[in-house]
Order: C-alpha cells, then sequence, then structure tokens
C-alpha cells in the first residue's frame, strides 16, 4: 500500500488508524488482519489526498489498483480503475481543486468516493458519439452498481459502488 495511505478498523465508535506501511507490516499481512478478526458489519477504508495536477488522475488509478491488490478484490480493478479515473479528472478539470479519494469495503461492496472543493454537482452531459468530451459520467453509471454525490461542507463528494465482492475462496490441492 502507498506511504500516506490511512487505513481504517470502523466498528461502531471505535476507530483503529494505521499510517501507510511505515510499522513494517505488509499491506497484505494488515488486510488479513483486519478481514480476519473483524466479521460482518465492519468497514474497511483506504483515504489519500491528491493535488490539483494533471499527473494526479493517473496516480488515483494507481492507488486504487495497489490498494483493491493489498485488498484481494484485484478482479475489481478494472472496472474501479475506471471510474477512479474519471471521478478523479473531473475534479481537477471541472472543479479545478484538489481532492481526496475514499476506498471503502463494507461486506459484500467495495465504495469509492472522490471529494473536491467545489460545490457544483456533477453534471451528466448529453454527448454524441464523435464528441471527446462528456462522456466520463455516462461511464461511471455504466461500470458502477450505483453511483450519486453529496454535497458536504466547503465541497462535494462523488460516489460510486462496486459488488458484490465475491468471497475469496482457498485453493485446494489436487
Amino acid at each position: 500500500m502507498p506511504r500516506g495511505t490511512d487505513v481504517r478498523l470502523l466498528d461502531g465508535d471505535h476507530v483503529v488508524q494505521f499510517f501507510g506501511s511505515e510499522d513494517g507490516l505488509e499491506s497484505r499481512d494488515l488486510h488479513s488482519a483486519l478481514i480476519d478478526e473483524t466479521g460482518r458489519g465492519r468497514t474497511t477504508e483506504a483515504t489519500r489526498p491528491f493535488e490539483e495536477t494533471l499527473r494526479s488522475p493517473g496516480l488515483a488509478r494507481r492507488f486504487v489498483s495497489d490498494t483493491l491488490r493489498s485488498w484481494r478484490l484485484a478482479d475489481l480493478s478494472d472496472d474501479a480503475v475506471l471510474i477512479v479515473s474519471e471521478l478523479a479528472t473531473n475534479a481537477v478539470v471541472h472543479a479545478r481543486s484538489d481532492f481526496t479519494v475514499v476506498l471503502t469495503l463494507v461486506e459484500d461492496r467495495v465504495r469509492i468516493s472522490v471529494s473536491d472543493r467545489s460545490s457544483s454537482p456533477p453534471r451528466v452531459r448529453a454527448s454524441g458519439p464523435e464528441d471527446p468530451h462528456g462522456m466520463g459520467l455516462h461511464l461511471v453509471g455504466g461500470f458502477a452498481r450505483m453511483w450519486g454525490h453529496e454535497l458536504l461542507s466547503g465541497g462535494k463528494r462523488v460516489w460510486a459502488e462496486l459488488g458484490p465482492v465475491s468471497p475469496v475462496r482457498p485453493v485446494l490441492a489436487s
């Protein structure tokens, strides 16, 4: 997991927070410990802020891909990377804002959230097949189980959910 990543286990009012992997734990070990000890109804979350640069959507794609791999959910990576790419690009190009990506694993789904400093809600534009712009939210809607936005104090959060997550099955020796 990239340095600067904030991973949390949320259980009611109790929050256990880990910052990156500077404590020497492998992210796979950390994930396994959280999942094996948590059971149903708990949440695992990874958060990373990004600057308002044209390079940041690519860094957000890498963060999502690496995090899902560490959570053993690489099968969701292609769809999640496409979604975060669109949402992060919108934050940089339309909101002209730095942004924060949050990945949340709750039981059978993964939520991808991108928060920025603009209070303007996302707008699905009508665009034709020849138009090089305006397809991003159509793609998000096509790949996500559901998506939406929430206005926040000082900005907004646009989110999309993927799932259900397939349970991890042990490999049986033949």
